[in-house]
């Protein structure tokens, strides 16, 4: 009579998170960019409508608004493709929308012209969205090193076309952009380079987060545990 294998009733092994390539998954991720677009959208007309001397392009020159609209972008990326672009811009999108509310609650903390019902969802329910996802669903590829190095391209083009655009229309949409005091952009310099220094901080925790999201999938693979070459266990009789 066979017995029972060798070695069969070992420790359970962590479920993994939930891969990306899961239609359920995909499709709540299509449903949640809809959703992040609608918020935005309603913030917009609101605040529109407050504001007598409303600029569309003041609007999404904020990086309030610019963040929610990568989170919305890649919800939708990682429902129509999750494959290694999708994880790369899934990376940039939480490090933006992470630094977002960190940022908002220590140098604003007031709701805007849309209230407050409207400022908790863009400083607050999205970015929860946006990291529970990073936490709960692994890519197709996984997070590579130089991932916290290319989520930078974020606020590098962003302080970019804003320093530009303020120095054609003289609008900049936070004081500490503005170069057009008396120390001018010598100031600027020092003042943007620990903001990029706290973003790459930031984009190696997020990494970080998504190599320990992965590594219970990586110990689960078809090769974990097993040793090139080796006999397979004999039956007790």
């Amino acid at each position: 009579m066979s017995g029972p294998d060798v070695g069969s009733s070992g420790p359970r092994r962590v479920r993994p998170p939930f891969p990306s390539s899961l239609r359920p998954v995909r499709v709540l991720r299509g449903v949640l960019g809809v959703v992040v677009l609608a918020i935005v959208a309603v913030d917009l007309g609101l605040v529109a409508g407050a504001l007598p001397a409303f600029d569309i392009g003041n609007y999404f020159g904020q990086f309030t608004i610019v963040s929610n609209l990568l989170v919305a972008a890649s919800f939708l990326l990682g429902a129509l493709r999750p494959g290694r672009g999708a994880e790369l811009a899934r990376a940039s999108a939480v490090v933006a929308i992470l630094a977002t509310s960190v940022l908002f609650h220590l140098l604003i903390g007031t709701a805007g012209a849309s209230g407050p019902v409207l400022n908790a969802l863009l400083h607050d329910v999205v970015p929860a969205l946006a990291l529970l996802d990073w936490l709960l669903v692994r890519g197709r590829a996984g997070v590579r090193w130089w991932h916290p190095l290319a989520t930078l391209v974020v606020p590098v083009l962003y302080f970019g076309i804003t320093l530009l655009r303020g120095a054609v229309i003289g609008w900049y949409p936070y004081p500490f952009l503005d170069a057009s005091g008396p120390a001018g952009y010598a100031a600027l310099v020092g003042t943007l380079a620990p903001v990029l220094v706290a973003f790459l901080l930031l984009a190696v925790l997020v990494v970080a987060l998504g190599v320990a999201r992965d590594a219970p999938a990586a110990r689960s693979g078809p090769h974990a545990g097993k040793t090139v070459g080796a006999p397979p266990p004999r039956r007790l009789r």
